[in-house]
C-alpha cells in the first residue's frame, strides 16, 4: 500500500509537465466524480419528499436523461468519459423503480445511498491527491519562482 510519504517521494521523480499533467487529471475525474454525486444526492432527496412520491413530475424527472448532454457539457465533460468512468453509476441511475412499491423504492434509495456514500469517499481521496500535487507544484514553484511562468501561455500561441 502506498502511503502518503511513499506519494511525495513519487511525485518528486515527475517532471514539471507530468505534475501539471497530473493535477488536470485527478481535477477532471474530480469533476466527473463530483457531478454523479449530484446527481445521486438530488435524486435521493426527491425520492426522500414524500410530497413529490407519487407525482407524474416525479417520474418524469427521474427517468429524464435528455438533458444529460447539456450539464455534462456545461461542465467540460463528455458523455463518453461520464459512461466509461462509472458505468455502475450510470446503471444505476438508469434503473426504473416502481415508486409506488415500497419495497422497490426502499431496495433503491439503499442503493442509491451506498453510491452517494462511494462517490464521497472517492471525492475525498482524489482532493487529497490533487493537495498532494498541488503542494508539489508550489514546492517547486517556491525553489524556482521562474517555474510558475512556464505554466502561463505565451503570446501569440
Amino acid at each position: 500500500m502506498t502511503t502518503y510519504a511513499d506519494a511525495q517521494v513519487l511525485l518528486s521523480d515527475l517532471s514539471l509537465d507530468d505534475l501539471r499533467i497530473l493535477r488536470q487529471h485527478l481535477t477532471d475525474e474530480e469533476s466527473r466524480v463530483s457531478y454523479w454525486r449530484r446527481l445521486f444526492q438530488a435524486r435521493l432527496d426527491m425520492l426522500n419528499d414524500s410530497d413529490l412520491v407519487d407525482t407524474q413530475d416525479l417520474r418524469n424527472v427521474l427517468q429524464d436523461a435528455n438533458s444529460a448532454p447539456r450539464r455534462w457539457q456545461a461542465l467540460g465533460l463528455h458523455p463518453a468519459d461520464i459512461d466509461t468512468s462509472m458505468p455502475e453509476a450510470r446503471s444505476l441511475w438508469s434503473r426504473v423503480v416502481d415508486l409506488n412499491d415500497a419495497e422497490q423504492r426502499k431496495a433503491y434509495i439503499d442503493l442509491l445511498q451506498a453510491m452517494e456514500a462511494s462517490l464521497s469517499t472517492n471525492r475525498h481521496a482524489l482532493h487529497r491527491q490533487i493537495d498532494a500535487v498541488t503542494e508539489e507544484l508550489i514546492a517547486r514553484y517556491r525553489t524556482n519562482p521562474a517555474l510558475a511562468l512556464t505554466a502561463l501561455p505565451r503570446r501569440g500561441q
